[in-house]
């Protein structure tokens, strides 16, 4: 009948001899004062907790090469960062911000797009967010314009693969170049648990 297990407390405070899976421990007798710093990990932290972090600062870019927007057809800014999810079941809070610029010579006006993707590994591209900054006037000069910009996106993953996550831009028909982090930019990525 009895069920007991022998059990040593060491002297530097550890236990030898305990095995929590057969232990008959009540539900909620052991609370997070309990616990270690680190003990909990992953979805047990709870929904909504950050399982883990990870941020990139991009520095500016010069106004030549790959590193500018010259086609009406989506190119790589240089903003791209990767996380591995732990919990196939998270999701991934991507951030993205920076200060671009476009220019159109001789036109009333100037416009470019700037869209969010990510890539898991071995999977298609996704595009979760695209946004348009234009600029008209009542002229035909140089049109030149600064923005700061903003992208969000919780994203539901199902995996545990590396997911590859950038911002690119193209120009629009009012555009001559545009730059998506002609100040520079930041990503964050943060796998959240749910």
């Amino acid at each position: 009948g009895n069920n007991l297990m022998p059990v040593t407390i060491n002297g530097d405070g550890s236990i030898t001899g305990f095995v929590a899976q057969t232990a008959n421990i009540a539900n909620g007798a052991i609370g997070t004062n309990q616990l270690a710093n680190g003990a909990a990990a992953g979805v047990k932290l709870g929904t909504g907790s950050v399982i883990q972090t990870v941020s990139q600062t991009f520095a500016p870019y010069g106004d030549s090469g790959s590193d500018r927007g010259g086609s009406t057809t989506y190119s790589d800014t240089g903003i791209v960062f990767s996380i591995t999810p732990t919990v196939s079941t998270s999701k991934i809070l991507v951030l993205s911000e920076g200060g671009s610029f476009g220019y159109k010579t001789s036109d009333s006006q100037v416009d470019y797009y700037m869209r969010l993707v990510g890539t898991p590994s071995g999977g298609s591209l996704t595009e979760f967010r695209e946004i348009e900054v234009r600029y008209t006037v009542a002229n035909n000069t140089t049109q030149r314009l600064f923005d700061s910009w903003n992208m969000s996106y919780l994203h539901d993953h199902n995996g545990t693969v590396a997911i590859e996550y950038k911002v690119q831009h193209k120009h629009g028909v009012a555009c001559t170049y545009c730059w998506a982090r002609y100040r520079g930019a930041t990503m964050t990525l943060m796998e959240i648990a749910v």
